[in-house]
């Protein structure tokens, strides 16, 4: 991200800010409060557009109009905000929550819980996928997040504020997670 400036009704947000991230690397932005973090973030993930600058995924320029431009420059995000329908079950948000590239169709369940099955295999994260979200723990409601993130396959992937609801332990497992998705070649 380079010479990024974001106003927002007058007040800038954003100022000639960049941002350079390489595959296999994890970084945080921290900083005050307001400081524009989650602006830059919600940016590169299209959630908001920027007034200026630009943008280079993988080493291509792109321009990120919509949250769909974003996952198909390989760009995925964990909300601070889960983004879950409490009376389904873990499959049924990792289906709903997911569709084949290109169709718009939702993975069929049978898919979903193979990929989950490797995915606990390459990086122990699993959540018992017939359980109601409204039951699930704060920190295993993030692991669905978590999960439904991973199923798309993202070479970029942007946690907003992650560890603000987790226990030191959980925290722990977090960063764990980070290290084997960079060693994975990901750009967390």
């Amino acid at each position: 991200m380079e010479k990024i400036g974001k106003n927002f009704e007058g007040k800038q947000a954003l100022d000639n800010a960049q941002f350079v991230a390489f595959p296999g690397e994890v970084h945080a932005l921290i900083g005050e409060n307001g400081a524009g973090k989650s602006t830059l973030m919600r940016i590169l993930s299209a959630l908001i557009s920027p007034d200026s600058g630009s943008i280079k995924v993988l080493g291509k320029e792109v321009r990120l109009a919509v949250p769909s431009d974003a996952r198909q420059a390989g760009v995925g995000m964990v909300h601070q905000e889960f983004l879950l329908i409490p009376a389904q079950t873990v499959l049924e948000n990792l289906c709903l929550g997911n569709r084949f590239a290109g169709t718009g169709r939702i993975l069929p369940r049978r898919y979903v819980r193979k990929k989950l099955q490797e995915l606990k295999d390459e990086v122990g994260l699993s959540v018992e996928e017939d359980r109601l979200v409204e039951d699930l723990s704060v920190s295993e409601r993030q692991k669905v997040e978590i999960l439904k993130l991973l199923l798309r396959n993202p070479e970029v992937l942007i946690f907003d504020e992650p560890t603000s609801v987790l226990a030191p332990k959980e925290i722990s497992d977090l960063m764990a997670l980070f290290r084997i998705l960079a060693s994975d070649g990901k750009t967390v």
